[in-house]
């Protein structure tokens, strides 16, 4: 008998920050200042146009300092997608001459 399908789980609210308690300003009150919300460290979206998972990191101001894959990257696989034609399209490997035939195991 399968086991049972995982019932959804109800959103979670979200956490209020607790009240700063009479800090002083100045540097180390800088240096803890709550991300912007909904900037998560990294976050994570889905890129259709891709079909791939982007990690982007930010940074304290919550802008996109960088992302995995990169931009450069994104743009190769959006390139990829729409043409099928890599660096090499058409042409032999590097080098000039194909590669050797995999030799067969002995029996």
């Amino acid at each position: 008998m399968p086991p049972s399908p995982i019932a959804p789980v109800a959103p979670l609210a979200p956490v209020a920050a607790p009240a700063a308690a009479t800090a002083r300003p100045g540097p180390a009150a800088a240096a803890s200042a709550p991300s912007p919300p909904g900037a998560g460290n990294p976050s994570a979206h889905f890129d259709p146009s891709v079909g791939l998972v982007v990690l982007a990191f930010h940074d304290a101001a919550g802008a996109v300092s960088h992302t995995i894959p990169s931009a450069e990257q994104l743009q190769a696989y959006r390139r990829w997608e729409q043409t099928q034609l890599g660096p090499n399209a058409g042409g032999q490997k590097p080098g000039g001459a194909p590669a050797p035939p995999i030799p067969t195991p002995p029996l």
